[in-house]
């Protein structure tokens, strides 16, 4: 079966809040079992990933990160592709709409970002952030439940 979804979690696991997308992404493989889903633990790496997404040609392709919108620590926004290029930035040295904006012809792309508290380098991810990314897996599993 093709896989018609493909979640991609990013993040630095020992940058702090910077930890929710991977951390999100592991869950998320432990708990879902669907066939036609790709659940992937890009890292810091997504560009290494930009190829193969590209060949599996997903109807969706999702994408966790922490994102500063400029809202209180562990608010959760559900961004396009082309929102996330004029209104954001995520914590990483890329943009996604450069790796994943010739997709958005034939997929739906949704970024679903996490307002960071703390991305210095330490151990643990904030208590807020922690709130926020319960509502973020929340939001997948209802973003799922409507592409069956």
């Amino acid at each position: 079966m093709k896989e018609k979804i493909v979640i991609m979690g990013v993040g630095n696991i020992i940058r702090g809040d910077d930890a929710a997308g991977v951390i999100i992404a592991e869950n998320l493989k432990k708990k879902i079992k669907r066939k036609d889903i790709k659940i992937i633990n890009a890292e810091e790496t997504p560009e290494n990933w930009a190829g193969k997404i590209e060949k599996i040609s997903p109807e969706t392709l999702i994408i966790i990160d922490v994102v500063n919108f400029n809202s209180f620590p562990g608010d959760v926004k559900i961004f396009s592709i082309d929102e996330i290029e004029e209104t954001t930035f995520t914590t990483h040295n890329f943009s996604f709409p450069f790796l994943f904006g010739n997709l958005k012809e034939k997929t739906e792309i949704l970024i679903i970002g996490i307002q960071p508290g703390k991305i210095n380098i330490k151990e643990g991810i904030s208590e807020k952030v922690k709130k926020g990314m319960e509502k973020a897996e929340v939001m997948i599993e209802n973003i799922l439940k409507k592409r069956v």
